[in-house]
Formats: structure tokens, C-alpha cells, sequence
């Protein structure tokens, strides 16, 4: 009856950014929005294969493709809220400290993103 999870080491940056490099030649594959049965095999494919590349530079820490895949979704969401947030800094008014977040994982991940998903569209008439 004790079915309880066993937790997992948190990702370091350096294991973050790691992940990001790998997954980075997939970006096409892992962000297509079809799910049918041919991507969802070549997104099954190409998370094994980031796995194996993974698990292979970091011997003690192996890590399954459900871990990967959960790490990667929370990175994107992060990532957008983040850049959500550096524009609310940037657009605000009163001056004062610089509050401007740096994050280096975080703007990796931006790399990898839709320009389109993370800011939307530029509006050619909104003087804002």
C-alpha cells in the first residue's frame, strides 16, 4: 500500500542547460502541435534519444524521459513568465533600481522558443 513516489535530485543549472542543448536539434520534432500517431512516435523517438545523450553525460544522475519531458515543459512555462515579467519591469513607470531579472537558464530556453509564443505579434499601430 506505500506506493509513495520516490523524489528525485533537483536539476542544476548546469544539468538545465545541458538538457536545453540537447533537446535544441529536436526543437522542430518536440514543438510540433500535431499529435498524431507519426509525431507522437518521432517526439517518443527523439526523447529517447535525448535521454540516452543525457544519461550518458551524467553517469550517476539518470534521469527517465518523463523527468526530461516534465523539466522541459517547466522550462518553457518559466521561461515565458519570466519574459513576462522583465517586460512588465521594462514597461513600468517610476524609475528606481534596476529590478531587471537575469537568469541564464531561462534565457536559453527563450532561445529555443516561438518568437510569436513567448511576445505575440508586434501591433504596427498601437503607440504603447
Amino acid at each position: 500500500m506505500n506506493n509513495k513516489r520516490v523524489r528525485g535530485k533537483n536539476f542544476t543549472e548546469e544539468e538545465s542547460l545541458e538538457l536545453l542543448s540537447l533537446t535544441a536539434p529536436f526543437k522542430k520534432i518536440l514543438e510540433n502541435k500535431q499529435t498524431n500517431a507519426v509525431t507522437n512516435q518521432e517526439k517518443a523517438a527523439a526523447w529517447q534519444s535525448i535521454k540516452e545523450q543525457y544519461d550518458a553525460a551524467h553517469p550517476l544522475q539518470m534521469r527517465t524521459t518523463q523527468q526530461l519531458t516534465a523539466k522541459y515543459e517547466n522550462l518553457k512555462n518559466q521561461a515565458r513568465k519570466y519574459a513576462a515579467d522583465n517586460k512588465r519591469i521594462v514597461c513600468g513607470t517610476g524609475g528606481g533600481n534596476d529590478k531587471y531579472i537575469k537568469d541564464v537558464v531561462l534565457e536559453a530556453m527563450l532561445e529555443l522558443l516561438n518568437k510569436k509564443t513567448v511576445y505575440g505579434e508586434d501591433n504596427n499601430f498601437d503607440d504603447d
